[in-house]
């Protein structure tokens, strides 16, 4: 990992600063591993005004602060406690019940989290994420003994969140949340399987059994959705947020998203994502 170009930011009309060259209190510092898309750091930015963001992927396509990987290198660039939050989302192929050919390579996925891990121990930020799909019931990452001593995953529904697919998630997580995350259940299905009886679309490729609809590519389903995001962070007690209005805004879209399924009787639905 590279230390990037120190960036400057602004308090007030004129008055501009360097965090590393003064006493005043730092923005708030976020670490984003395997940061694909960018929808976790765009959607940080939105509530936490101000914040300074350094991003890691291995590939230069997503434009990271570090184009690396994480298995390589020296992560320990910055100082103890310099970044309040950590959000990873490690690669999840190998854990897939999805992965299209060959042996899972599990070794190598199970090396990325155990990094991933050490580097939320050795910056004990205030916060941390990580983020996986529920993956194989078998080799799922919740399965594997790299994950040990974490507090249980918290399962979400994408669909729950306006996604057309289900894609069932693990987060595991140290913030306290304001309201349980939301799960695409028999008792609590999202408004296409109430209307529907299904899912529009799989986070898969193809058709499934079902004749449903693939989203295709994996990195169509990249992308954490901005509600879910707003969710995870609301209850961060971290610096300048964004607007009451805008909060209430999104939170308000979240309790609709909660209550919604309450008001129309369900049909037949399927199980599949």
């Amino acid at each position: 990992m590279r230390a990037p170009t120190p960036k400057v930011y602004i308090r007030g009309a004129n008055q501009v600063y360097q965090p590393h060259l003064t006493t005043v209190q730092h923005p708030v510092r976020i670490l984003v591993l395997f940061c694909g898309t960018g929808s976790v750091e765009q959607q940080f930015q939105r509530q936490f005004d101000g914040c300074e963001v350094v991003t890691v992927d291995i590939l230069p396509k997503w434009q990271a602060t570090c184009t690396e990987d994480i298995l390589h290198g020296n992560y320990r660039l910055y100082p103890r406690h310099h970044f309040d939050v950590i959000w990873a989302s490690p690669p999840c192929k190998e854990y897939s019940k999805a992965k299209p050919r060959g042996v899972p390579d599990l070794e190598l996925a199970d090396r990325r989290v155990k990094r991933t891990r050490q580097i939320i121990e050795y910056y004990d930020p205030a916060y941390y994420f990580i983020e996986n799909p529920a993956g194989d019931a078998l080799r799922g990452l919740h399965t594997r003994s790299v994950m040990k001593g974490l507090p249980d995953p918290r399962p979400v529904s994408y669909c729950r969140y306006g996604t057309p697919y289900m894609k069932p998630t693990h987060i595991w997580t140290n913030a306290l949340l304001p309201i349980p995350l939301l799960q695409c259940t028999q008792a609590t299905p999202c408004p296409a399987r109430v209307v529907l009886g299904k899912h529009e679309n799989t986070a898969q490729e193809g058709v499934s059994a079902s004749r449903t609809r693939g989203m295709g590519s994996a990195q169509a389903v990249y992308a954490i959705p901005r509600t879910l995001l707003h969710h995870l962070f609301c209850g961060l007690k971290l610096g300048k947020r964004m607007s009451e209005e805008s909060a209430a805004a999104v939170m308000g879209l979240i309790a609709t998203l909660t209550a919604q399924t309450d008001e129309i009787p369900m049909q037949e639905q399927d199980t599949g994502v």
